[in-house]
């Protein structure tokens, strides 16, 4: 009982603070309530942008008719976008990973693991395909599952210290699913110069070259989506590779900045059409929302910096 006081306390000693800085609050026990499920600080993340940046030193004022409830209203719909791209990325994943075992098995003649024709880090060595692919990480994720079939084939693995005769016992389709998808990306990345990334990419009627820069934008959404990270007003690291033709009917529907989120959801909905989930998730999902919610769409369109 002592501790939930102290939290009660601490908790309204942060609105009390708001409220000095000219924060607007109309329903404080609501307010606390609020700030008890997410955290003050990550509540700090957004609630900065409605703060005048220019105090040198000392706490920023807030901005006239800055409000708590405008930033909870915009934190709730950028959950939402945010379960709903996790929701997009699981489906484009799974067709990733089936479309590379497919591949890998066309290309190399085999349901097995192949391996290149050099050694690698305690990789076999040889593979009629000439595959080259990211074996330490592979060997990693294979060393994390918990699935009770690679436990088996890592125990035979040992056994054989990793021989030939063990990697491939090893089904690429069932390899496929155990790495993490970071791993995965590295393997089509890798995989280049092989046919096996070419062959999905003409599957997936890509421009060449464009694969491994998409699921690179994947890999860097699902991460921050996995850590509840901010997606508003977030620039991106990188420039993910779209066709012109992609670009001009996404921006039929609004316009956005390079680096932006929404340019980085556009690759989900140009996957998950490729792959054949659905046609134009863009519009179907993502759009009725920030349709619905034009402070939401700002930032995730045309991300700007605090104090900008």
């Amino acid at each position: 009982m002592m501790a939930k006081s102290e939290v009660t306390e601490l908790l309204t000693s942060h609105c009390s603070q708001l409220r000095e800085l000219g924060l607007h609050i109309d329903d404080e026990p609501s307010a606390l309530r609020f700030l008890a499920m997410i955290g003050v600080r990550r509540f700090d993340h957004y609630a900065r942008y409605w703060t005048d940046p220019t105090p040198i030193k000392g706490p920023q004022p807030f901005l006239p008719h800055a409000r708590f409830d405008d930033i909870r209203s915009l934190y709730e719909a950028e959950r939402v976008l945010s379960d709903m791209m996790m929701g997009g990325l699981r489906r484009a994943e799974v067709g990733l990973r089936a479309q590379f075992a497919l591949h890998f098995e066309a290309v190399s003649g085999s349901p097995r693991l192949l391996v290149p024709e050099i050694p690698e880090d305690g990789a076999p060595n040889r593979s009629p395909a000439q595959v080259r692919m990211p074996w330490p990480a592979i060997m990693n994720d294979l060393a994390r599952s918990k699935e009770p079939h690679i436990v088996n084939r890592r125990r035979q693995a040992a056994e054989e210290e990793w021989s030939d005769r063990t990697w491939e016992r090893f089904l690429i389709a069932e390899t496929v699913d155990t790495l993490t998808f970071g791993t995965l990306a590295r393997c089509i990345e890798q995989a280049y110069g092989s046919g096996i990334s070419e062959s999905m990419e003409e599957e997936l009627d890509l421009p060449t070259g464009q694969l491994q820069s998409q699921v690179r934008a994947l890999v860097y959404l699902r991460n921050r989506g996995a850590h509840l990270a901010r997606l508003w007003n977030h620039t991106c690291t990188r420039i993910p590779e779209l066709s012109d033709r992609e670009v001009e009917n996404a921006m039929r529907h609004r316009e956005f900045a390079a680096h932006s989120v929404y340019q980085h959801l556009l690759v989900i909905s140009v996957l998950l059409r490729q792959l054949g989930c659905v046609e134009d998730w863009l519009a179907s999902h993502v759009e009725p929302l920030l349709q619905a919610h034009s402070l939401l769409a700002e930032g995730i369109t045309h991300p700007f910096k605090y104090g900008h």
